[in-house]
């Protein structure tokens, strides 16, 4: 009994001396680079705004996926009932996991417990890793300290969740050299290979972004494996590896088919290279401190407004003085695996750039002013990479690099001056988090819950909520507030509208007059004159589920929407215009609630014509001229209070006519109704057609199908890679019948 005890506490304190002294450090340091978080644990969450009440909407959705009460990946309850997805959005569920244990003290903790997690696994797995490499304790802290310690790790503060977790590409390597180790049994590195699949998966499931950052690194260190191997001993690391690359795939491989395939849904807006120039760092940034630091900002402000430079979260790239004087000697004296890392660090140096070189606020240089285009400009050209817009990101895995190349640029000085390590340790640890330690962070304060929503947070039954307004004034996009909207969701868990997602929408699937209304002239009329945008609330929302309509009324402690701003004219408005006839079932100080009546009443309806959006194309004017080019089939939507013989006239801008068609050749036009009628008429560049209908109260869908199918002009050597079929100068909905002598062709039925 007495050997067992023995036992027990050698383990112990070998668990100590190797991990636990390394845990609590972090542990402290996390508190202390969070700091005041620790003091408003159950009562604020550090960020700015947005983003930070959008990480907690994901890891609110988590702990509700995990209870089973709404799928992993599907987000139903947003844009109800149409849904979203969280495959292609970030924050994903990692962080979720971190907060799950905590929601009994309250969102506020839960959302801080995985801050605080986040940031003491950032450190020790990067501890890890450096323990792998064969590291000192020392120095492998060093590493962790360093990537904890990145500017760009410390701003996910101001509320980007992604990157207050850092730690899922050194948990990938660690596992990959563990893997790569040739000491170790077939057992062994067995088990460290799908370990590596798995940390690969726990990855993805964060951000799809340092997955790809994980993957490439995975890559590199296998090249670098294979070519300082013996030829021996390649053999075995290829084996090894194939025994990764299979692991992966039957593990992370399905998410990645299902990651891709929502990523090239046509409805959600995915192609978003061009906001790279507006998220480029300025190569100067990487010498510059963070404006964030307490012992430098001032400096730092000095020489950005010199230069008028925007520093901002996505270009907080600053490597610390310390790590770049480590890294010199990890040049200097380090050997091949020192240098591995050094090669690896300036890999990501170079992409974080962005498509071209910014210096000191310039992008074009010498009297011809031609700028220096960099690998992230090509990188960004290949299949399924035109999702990326930040180019400063690739710096999280780069200041991993950073603390391993620095860390080993320690151990080697420490080994020169032997007799000085320990003075040298505790000066390099000194300086590194002086330079590096923040000014506090701002906090703030979640929104007061209205008690309308705590009354209906017990209601079972799904249905939809329209919180009003959309918008609160002209400089916020309607999509960044919503994520208030959703603070209110994790207490009423109704389905909303809307939602503050990373991949929105080309037009809102369900309200877009509302969310989305027309600028300026609209090509559809009626009667001639400009059609009214089809949002009709008392026949939209109950035919969708939609329940109540709450006017959120504005508050002085609300910054952005505060008595006297755009938001409280619209809420006026809506009201006037939609709901001027109901009466409220609340009204207090918060908010104004309306209940939509039970069923559609199509005498709610308005005569209008709008276009669905998936097979037409955006509007395009040259000089006074435009049109709207359609892929057929193209559908068209109609709406009418009551039964009437109405006439839709188009007027033909151009048409598709296949190649090799005689003179003779007329492209015909189908037309079919959702009520199953069949009608063709000719259709020519420049000339008007009319469609007769009939139709019933309610809405109804038209589908336009040209004959002769869709061309794409890339394919005959044009730039254009859409798919068109005609496209239209005008739509005008008449409510007058046709005149027994028309002079332009008119659909008619076909049997």
């Amino acid at each position: 009994m007495a050997g067992d005890n023995s036992e027990r506490t050698l383990r112990l304190r070998h668990w100590w001396r190797e991990h636990g002294w390394a845990i609590l450090l972090y542990l402290l340091l996390s508190i202390g680079y969070t700091w005041p978080m620790a003091a408003h644990f159950t009562s604020q969450i550090p960020g700015t705004g947005y983003d930070a009440y959008n990480g907690i909407w994901v890891m609110w959705h988590t702990k509700e996926a995990v209870l089973g009460n709404q799928p992993f990946f599907d987000l139903p309850t947003l844009y109800y009932p149409h849904g979203a997805t969280l495959l292609t959005h970030v924050p994903g569920l990692t962080t979720g996991f971190f907060a799950l244990p905590f929601w009994s003290l309250g969102p506020e903790a839960a959302h801080n417990s995985a801050v605080l997690i986040s940031f003491i696994l950032t450190g020790y797995f990067t501890y890890l890793l450096g323990r792998t490499l064969g590291l000192d304790r020392a120095s492998a802290f060093l590493a962790g300290l360093l990537l904890l310690a990145a500017p760009m790790h410390l701003l996910g503060l101001q509320g980007h969740t992604t990157k207050v977790f850092l730690g899922a590409a050194p948990l990938v390597l660690l596992c990959l050299f563990r893997t790569l180790d040739l000491s170790r049994s077939q057992w062994s590195w067995g088990r460290w290979a799908i370990t590596t699949a798995l940390a690969l998966l726990f990855a993805i499931l964060h951000d799809s972004f340092q997955f790809l950052t994980a993957g490439a690194a995975v890559l590199l260190v296998a090249l670098y494996a294979l070519l300082t191997a013996s030829r021996d001993g390649r053999i075995r690391l290829l084996q090894r590896l194939s025994v990764v690359i299979l692991a992966s795939l039957m593990i992370v491989g399905p998410l990645v088919v299902m990651t891709a395939k929502a990523a090239y849904n046509p409805e959600i807006i995915f192609d978003l290279n061009a906001g790279s120039f507006e998220f480029q760092p300025d190569v100067s940034e990487f010498v510059i401190p963070s404006t964030q630091s307490r012992l430098l900002e001032a400096a730092a402000a000095k020489f950005f407004n010199a230069f008028d430079i925007g520093p901002n979260i996505e270009t907080a790239i600053y490597i610390s003085f310390v790590a770049y004087l480590l890294m010199l000697a990890a040049a200097v004296w380090g050997k091949v695996q020192a240098r591995f890392w050094l090669v690896f660090t300036l890999i990501w140096m170079i992409l974080s750039v962005g498509p071209t070189i910014r210096f000191l606020n310039q992008s074009t240089f010498t009297e011809y002013g031609l700028p220096i285009i960099m690998p992230y400009a090509f990188l960004t050209e290949l299949p399924g990479l035109d999702f990326l817009r930040t180019p400063g990101r690739f710096m999280q895995i780069g200041f991993m690099g950073v603390g391993i190349a620095a860390a080993f640029g320690l151990a080697l000085v420490r080994q020169h001056w032997p007799r000085q390590a320990a003075i040298i340790t505790i000066g390099v640890f000194s300086l590194v988090l002086l330079e590096s330690w923040p000014q506090p962070w701002q906090m703030i304060t979640l929104r007061t819950i209205p008690e309308f929503y705590q009354q209906i947070a017990g209601d079972e039954e799904m249905y939809g909520v329209l919180d009003i307004p959309v918008t609160f004034h002209e400089a916020m996009p309607n999509i960044l507030y919503n994520a208030t909207y959703q603070i209110y969701q994790i207490y009423h868990s109704k389905g909303i509208p809307m939602g503050y997602i990373s991949r929105t929408y080309h037009e809102h699937p369900l309200f877009p007059c509302l969310y989305d209304p027309p600028a300026g002239e609209s090509e559809l009329r009626i009667n001639g004159r400009q059609a009214p945008c089809p949002f009709h609330p008392l026949y939209d929302l109950p035919l969708y589920n939609y329940r109540y309509v709450v006017v959120h009324k504005p508050q002085p402690e609300n910054i952005d929407y505060v008595p006297g701003t755009p938001g409280e004219r619209e809420a006026a408005e809506f009201i006037a215009q939609y709901l001027g006839n109901q009466t409220p079932i609340i009204d207090d100080a918060l908010t104004t609630v309306y209940e939509m009546p039970p069923a559609p009443d199509a005498s709610a309806l308005m005569t209008t014509v709008g276009f669905v959006d998936d097979n037409w194309h955006g509007l395009e004017v040259v000089g006074d001229d435009s049109w709207r080019w359609a892929q057929s089939p193209a559908e068209l939507i109609l709406t009418s209070p009551i039964t009437q013989n109405v006439v839709l006239e188009m007027m033909i801008y151009t048409v598709y006519i296949p190649p090799n068609q005689n003179a003779n050749y007329r492209s015909r036009l189908q037309v079919e109704t959702d009520t199953g009628s069949h009608m063709v008429v000719e259709i020519e560049a420049g000339k008007l057609v009319a469609i007769p209908l009939t139709l019933s109260p309610g809405k109804h869908i038209l589908t336009l199908n040209l004959e002769a199918g869709n061309f794409q002009p890339s394919a005959h050597g044009g730039n254009d890679p859409r798919f068109l079929s005609f496209a239209v100068r005008y739509l005008n909905l008449r409510t007058t019948p046709l005149s027994g002598d028309t002079t332009y062709p008119v659909a008619h039925p076909v049997k």
